[in-house]
């Protein structure tokens, strides 16, 4: 993100001499200032949000032009994700989406963004009005394209040219009566000619770029080429070698790691083979209706090993991993087949840890594993030993643990974490282990907890300087206390009675709210409006222009507690305080009713 934002005055130079750039990621105690500062920034200038995960789904500005990607993915979720804030930002005009890693290139993001634009116009022109369609279309200006044209006739003519590949064709057509050329074909003289046909599929059925005009279509027709989509073609390519190994060994019992000798990876591929074969058999279908599947059995395929089971859960787990790029499965993740991968992958860890009654991963297994990115120990664990990789890189590199309070290193504030640990050290949070890393770096010696008189010390500071104890969320002290986080701890603490009196009266001298800012909020607009008069269900009337102090409608609210006390979703805690307010004026009302009665008959 930062080599991205030394490159604005080069990029928008010609834009805006000086854009408003702003920037947050995870874990930042000050993105919710710098995302406030972007959104309220109305001046005419460029203005730029970077962002590093963070807004992955569910944030939108109202006024966003457009969005600039620079995260590679292949996951149509988050390619969504990324261009969704522009699509939704309702200004007029079309936003504009400029994809730097050519996302939209790719097998999945785009054509599923193009699909379910044709579904979406499908249904509107059969079932709504058509004049309801606002866009039915995309643009997309590809400005490398040239370029890639030209490196694909350069690679022709570094090689043997079209035509020389197209006599060799012509050749083994005469030879064989068919061009059903395995991909690993090397003619006598050794050229690769299946590799070449095999690539001559692929740029006829769109999946790689390259010269293939209509006459050199015809030619190839006439020695009859088979179009056959290229993926039916990897895996006869793929079946070639199983059929190979068949005849040479006698059994298809190949260990998962058996690699061929042209390097294609024959135990991993029967791996999945022998996964598709047990989701279909789990979900009650017949394997063998499926014409490769019977294929496999007819050359003696064998599908059920003594871990079959890991091999249909390593199947999604690969799928997994090639979606999202790592292998943290939430616990009850179930993948689109129905397969319970989050529990599978809980599983494999307990078989690694030699956990309760499960068999101990083999050493091969747990390669395989660890090669699609797999985190053995549980999810806090991970993070906390990737922050702790970081405090101990600084730790040699400067020889202490005394962290600037603006320290930010990949994405973590440092000096926060280390905060953090003392507090965890102190109430025994910590494992053994944890700690005995900790001590390797010098933090027993380098970092004594601060008592609660020093943080005291800085919150008095604060009163001082600004005449209540309202810190912001991400306040850090002078002396590096996250003063606005140990506020926060000293409103529960009071909560759970852990504070003793003499800290509940010191706080109270210098202004302390003990209130959550939602409750204190809460509170004030219930006594803001005790002074109106009430409907005939003791609901105040309160007039449409009518603001609280924290600026939204007054009227808006009383509506809103109304509605949550009549439909029992108000919390326990404000129900009484509500009651008292109604129910108050109810009884005031009946006793008024009964003077005036008694009035009358006198």
């Amino acid at each position: 993100m930062e080599d991205m934002i030394g490159k604005v005055s080069d990029w928008f130079a010609g834009v805006d001499g000086v854009p408003h750039v702003y920037s947050v990621w995870a874990d930042s105690a000050s993105a919710r200032r710098d995302y406030a500062a972007f959104k309220e920034d109305v001046s005419e200038h460029l203005r730029l949000l970077f962002c590093v995960d963070m807004f992955n789904e569910g944030i939108h500005v109202a006024d966003i032009d457009g969005v600039i990607l620079f995260r590679p993915t292949i996951s149509p979720i988050i390619y969504k994700q990324q261009i969704g804030r522009a699509l939704s930002a309702m200004k007029d005009g079309a936003p504009l989406i400029i994809d730097v890693v050519n996302n939209f290139e790719n097998l999945y993001s785009i054509s599923s963004i193009q699909e379910e634009m044709r579904e979406i116009v499908s249904f509107y022109r059969n079932n709504v009005r058509d004049d309801a369609l606002m866009v039915d279309s995309f643009q997309i200006i590809d400005e490398v394209r040239e370029a890639r044209d030209l490196l694909g006739r350069l690679e022709e003519t570094l090689s043997l040219s079209w035509e020389q590949m197209f006599q060799e064709a012509k050749r083994y057509y005469r030879e064989n009566g068919n061009l059903e050329v395995q991909r690993r074909y090397r003619t006598p003289e050794g050229i690769p000619l299946g590799q070449w046909v095999f690539s001559q599929r692929a740029i006829y059925n769109g999946d790689c770029t390259g010269l293939l005009d209509a006459g050199r279509i015809d030619l190839l027709n006439s020695i009859g080429m088979n179009w056959t989509y290229v993926r039916d073609n990897a895996w006869e390519n793929a079946f070639e070698h199983a059929r190979d190994y068949m005849k040479q060994h006698g059994s298809l019992d190949v260990k998962v790691a058996y690699v061929c000798a042209d390097g294609f990876r024959l135990g991993a591929w029967i791996g999945v083979q022998r996964g598709n074969y047990m989701r279909l058999l789990n979900a009650g279908i017949d394997p063998m209706t499926d014409e490769k599947l019977n294929r496999l059995n007819t050359i003696g395929m064998i599908w059920k090993t003594a871990d079959a089971a890991f091999e249909e859960g390593f199947l999604e787990a690969t799928r997994y991993a090639a979606k999202h790029g790592d292998l943290e499965v939430p616990t009850k993740y179930v993948s689109p087949d129905g397969f319970k991968l989050g529990a599978w992958i809980n599983r494999m860890r307990k078989r690694y840890a030699k956990q309760g009654n499960y068999a101990a991963l083999s050493e091969e297994q747990i390669g395989r594993l660890e090669s699609l990115g797999m985190q053995w120990g549980n999810r806090i664990d991970r993070q906390w030993d990737i922050h702790y990789e970081i405090a101990r890189a600084y730790y040699h590199a400067h020889g202490d643990l005394n962290v600037p309070t603006d320290h930010v290193q990949d994405g973590l504030k440092l000096q926060k974490w280390i905060t953090h640990q003392r507090q965890n050290l102190r109430e025994g949070r910590l494992s053994e282990a944890q700690q005995n890393k900790l001590a390797e770096i010098g933090f027993s010696a380098q970092t004594r907890l601060k008592t609660w008189d020093e943080n005291y010390e800085q919150a008095q500071r604060y009163f001082k300087a600004h005449g209540n104890l309202e810190v912001p969320p991400d306040h850090i002290a002078e002396n590096g206390t996250w003063l606005g986080k140990w506020i926060s701890t000293q409103r529960t603490d009071h909560k759970r009675g852990k504070l003793t009196r003499e800290q509940i009266m010191r706080l109270d001298a210098i202004g302390m709210r003990w209130l959550s800012m939602a409750e204190y909020k809460w509170n004030k607009r219930l006594e803001m409006v005790r002074q109106y008069p009430r409907d005939a269900e003791g609901i105040p009337v309160v007039p449409e222009e009518e603001l609280s102090p924290f600026g939204t409608k007054l009227n808006r609210w009383v509506r809103i507690q109304a509605e949550q006390y009549k439909t029992g979703k108000m919390d326990e805690s404000k129900k009484t305080q509500w009651e008292d307010l109604i129910g108050n004026r109810r009884i005031t009302k009946r006793r008024s009713e009964a003077v005036g009665r008694s009035v009358q008959t006198a």
